[in-house]
C-alpha cells in the first residue's frame, strides 16, 4: 500500500479518493461528461414510443356534463370524480338511513344510463363514473 498511495495508513474514505484519482484525472472526467460515447449507438436505435402526457388532463365526458357543468376542459380524473360527488352532496341524494347509498335522480339516471333503479351504492356510483371516463378518454 505504501508503494501505491505513498502513505502508511489510510481509512476507507481516503482510499476511495486516492483510488479514484489513480483511475482518471479530473480533466478526463470533464471531457467524458461533455462528449457522449453513445451518440453513434443512439442514432442506430429506433425512437422510443412517446407515452401520453396525462398531466394536462382530458375533456370532460359529454355524458357527465349535466352533473358537472362547472368543470372546464381539460381536467384531471380526480376533478371529475369530486364534481360528481359534489353534485350528490348539493342535491342531498345520500340516503339518510344508509350513507353509502345514493338516491338516483333523473340527471344521474341519464348520465349513467340507468334503467328503473332508484338507489345505487356509492361504490357502484364511483365505479360507473370511472368507467365512463375511461371509455370516453380512449376514443
Amino acid at each position: 500500500m505504501e508503494a501505491v498511495f505513498k502513505r502508511k495508513r489510510l481509512d476507507c474514505f481516503q482510499m476511495n479518493r486516492f483510488l479514484g484519482s489513480h483511475l482518471r484525472s479530473p480533466e478526463e472526467v470533464v471531457e467524458s461528461k461533455t462528449q457522449s460515447d453513445t451518440d453513434d449507438e443512439a442514432a442506430d436505435l429506433p425512437p422510443s414510443p412517446k407515452k401520453p402526457n396525462i398531466s394536462h388532463g382530458f375533456p370532460v365526458p359529454p355524458r357527465l356534463r349535466d352533473m358537472v357543468p362547472e368543470l372546464q376542459s381539460p381536467v384531471q380524473y380526480r376533478q371529475i370524480q369530486e364534481g360528481c360527488l359534489e353534485y350528490v352532496k348539493t342535491k342531498r341524494l345520500f340516503d339518510p338511513e344508509n350513507p353509502t347509498s345514493i338516491d338516483i335522480d333523473d340527471v344521474i339516471r341519464t348520465c349513467l344510463g340507468l334503467q328503473g333503479e332508484t338507489k345505487l351504492s356509492l361504490f357502484d356510483f364511483v365505479d360507473r363514473v370511472k368507467s365512463i371516463i375511461e371509455d370516453d378518454s380512449s376514443l
